[in-house]
Formats: structure tokens, sequence, C-alpha cells
């Protein structure tokens, strides 16, 4: 709107650009861009009067805008909205085309001004307001309906992120913790494992400051991180576990993934591992790589006491797993599967992503 009035000002001007421009013939015409000193007292009394009357018919267009389709259309619906613009109609045309008409330059009966020398209360008057009211409604809503859609598509953009960032911060302490326990304890026993259990944790640490946060890392990155997580582990439960790994490597594999995803299933493994440490327990960690689809395959021992005591802790238990399938849905939308669950004497978890 204000582009179109401006342009129209600018024409207005060009159209008076010369020194009969207030006693042209009905109708007429005329744009000179040959202006001299005469002329230019014409063109600059012109630009203010033009400038006068495009700031009325921006008010016309700014109060509906603002009032009847913010307020009346948006709050109370559409009848309420033609009401109220028949009556906006009946008060502001004469309100504004009587301030028109008392400028000189309503005295002529140009093409590009929309008024008259006739009176206030004009047929055509009502007809110029109601058009401009008809013509500029539609593109108000329609703008309106884009910058919700905009502003909406943020606040989900904003919220996933958010969403996502709490998911991830929920898993990388836990991490932590149970390593640090792993430290203290080889410490305080003076164990000659002690190096090597915080050479693996700064490695666990780097991954998670430096390269946790992104949105998707090298996919041998993740692995490497989960291979230092696992020697982590075979340190502490040396002796009372039994470890089937097949993490192959992929150094040229320019593949991408979502990090500190697929550790969730192998840390809830240990997890259970730890939790019947007075029995031996198997633990199978099998990844693959076919084309863009990775598979991997968690499995470890399941026994009837972990079955109850995870009966009678139903709200602690399979927090990890639940936050990686929420991740897993925001990310990956239908570009994964994921399914988990007791089968027989073992427990699985079976995760395949399409990989970018």
């Amino acid at each position: 709107m204000l582009i179109a009035l401006g342009a129209w000002v600018i024409l207005m001007c060009l159209a008076n650009s010369h020194d009969e421009a207030l006693t042209l013939t009905p109708n007429t015409l005329v744009i000179s861009l040959d202006v001299g000193v005469t002329e230019f007292k014409a063109l600059i009394w012109t630009g203010i009067q033009s400038s006068i009357i495009a700031a009325l018919i921006w008010v016309i267009y700014w109060l509906n805008k603002r009032f009847l389709i913010a307020k009346l259309l948006g709050q109370f619906g559409l009848f309420n909205y033609l009401c109220g613009t028949f009556v906006y109609l009946l008060i502001c045309t004469p309100v504004v085309f009587s301030l028109i008409n008392v400028l000189p330059i309503s005295g002529q009966t140009l093409l590009l001004i929309p008024s008259n020398a006739q009176g206030i209360f004009q047929p055509q008057n009502y007809v110029f307001t109601f058009s401009l009211i008809a013509l500029s409604t539609p593109i108000i809503l329609l703008c309106r309906h884009h910058r919700t859609e905009r502003k909406l598509f943020e606040l989900e953009q904003q919220n996933k992120q958010a969403e996502l960032t709490l998911l991830q911060q929920q898993i990388n302490p836990h991490f932590l913790f149970n390593s640090l326990n792993n430290i203290y304890g080889k410490v305080l026993c003076q164990s000659d494992d002690a190096p090597n259990l915080i050479e693996h944790l700064s490695s666990l640490l780097q991954h998670s400051v430096y390269r946790g946060h992104k949105d998707f890392v090298p996919l041998e990155d993740e692995l490497n991180y989960i291979r230092h997580f696992i020697e982590l582990q075979k340190v502490r439960l040396s002796g009372n576990i039994n470890l089937s790994i097949n993490l192959p490597r992929f150094n040229n594999s320019a593949h991408q993934i979502t990090p500190l995803l697929l550790i969730v299933p192998i840390e809830n493994a240990f997890k259970h591992a730890i939790a019947n440490s007075l029995e031996r327990c198997n633990i199978r960690i099998d990844c693959k790589l076919d084309g863009n689809r990775l598979a991997l395959i968690c499995e470890n021992s399941f026994s009837e006491q972990m079955a109850e005591d995870m009966k009678q802790n139903k709200e602690h238990t399979g927090v990890g797993l639940q936050n990686l399938s929420k991740r897993l849905s925001l990310i990956y939308a239908n570009n994964h599967q994921l399914n988990y669950g007791p089968k027989g004497d073992h427990w699985q978890c079976n995760l395949e992503i399409e990989l970018t």
C-alpha cells in the first residue's frame, strides 16, 4: 500500500509539472519531465497536497487493518465485521473527503484524484472508500495468514530444538556419572586400570562436549565413542560378563548420524549387566551398514528377578529408551524403526535408521 501511494504521489507531481497545472481542462492528464524554476513551486505544492491525500487514504486502509479486521473480524466474527464496515463507511467517507475537498488540488477533475468539487456526499466517494476496503481486505488477510504460518513454523522449530536439547541433556550426565564412579572405584583400589579409564573418559567427554550438541556427526566418530564406552565398561565388569561385539569400521564412509543415539541401547544393556552383577551376564552388540540403512542389535541377559524389578519400578524403567524413541521421532520421523523388549532369556533392542 505504501509503495502504491508513493507511486501515485510521484505521478501526480509529474502530471502537474508545468505552470498551468491548476487550470487544466477536465479529465486531461499532462505530464512534463522538463521542469523549470517557475514550475518547481507548482511541483512542490502539488506534491504536498498529494501527500496529504495519500496519508488520508492510508488512514482508511490502516483503520480497516488494525481495527475492523484485527478486532472485529478476528475476535467477533464475520457478521460483526460487516456491520462495523458499514458504519465505518458512513462515518469515515464524509470526514476524509471533506478534508480532501479543502485542498486546492481537489478543484481539478483529473482522473488521478479520488474526489471532485461537487460535494462530500457524492456516491462515487463512498464507492471509492468501499473499493479500497474491498480490494485491501483479501490482501491483508493473506498477509496475516502468511505471518501466522511463519510464526507457527518458527515456534514448531524452536519447540523441536528445545525438546531435543532437553532429551540430550538427560542422557549426557548419566554417562559422566557412571564413568566417574568407575574411576573413583579404581583409584581407591590403586588399580593400574585407572589411567586407561581416564583416557576413555577423556574421549567420551571430548565427543560429548565438541560433537554431542551438533545436528549430525560422522558415523565412524559415533562408533568410536561407543568403542571407548565399551572399553571403559569392560574394565569395570571384567570376569562377570561375556561380550560379543561386532562394530566394523567405516573409515571411508561419508554417512552422518545424530550423535548419542546408538549409545542408548548399549548403555541400557550394560546397566542391566551391572544390576545383575552377581551372575555372569551376556551382552551381544551387532552393527551393520547396508547402503544407507544402519542396523544395530543389542542383547543382554534378562533374568526373572530383573523382570520383577521392572514391574515394580515401571515409572523409572526404560527412561533412556523412551527418550531415544522421542528423539528418533523428532529427527528421523518415518526413517527409523525401534523395537525393544524381553525375548526369551534376553532383553533385545533392534534399531534401524536410514542415514543421510
